[in-house]
C-alpha cells in the first residue's frame, strides 16, 4: 500500500520514531511532513505491526494529499 501510495502522488512515506520504546507512538510523515501517528509493537518474530488498519491509514494519507497537505 505504501509503495501504491508512492507511485500514484510522487511522495515518499515514511515511519518515523527517534529513540523507540517499545510501546511508542511512530509518526508517519509524508515527503518529511508529519500527517499522523500510529501505534506501533513487535512481533515477537521481530516484525514491525503498526497499528492501524489499512483502509485508515489510506484515506488519511490520501486525504491530506488532495486537501492540499
Amino acid at each position: 500500500m505504501v509503495d501504491r501510495l508512492e507511485d500514484e502522488y510522487g511522495v515518499d512515506v515514511t515511519f518515523v520514531c527517534f529513540d523507540p520504546e517499545p510501546a511508542d507512538s511512530w509518526e508517519v510523515r509524508v515527503d518529511g511532513a508529519p500527517v499522523l501517528e500510529v501505534g506501533h509493537r513487535r512481533h515477537r518474530a521481530g516484525y514491525s505491526i503498526f497499528e492501524t488498519t489499512a483502509e485508515t491509514f489510506e484515506s488519511t494519507i490520501r486525504n491530506w494529499l488532495e486537501e492540499g497537505e
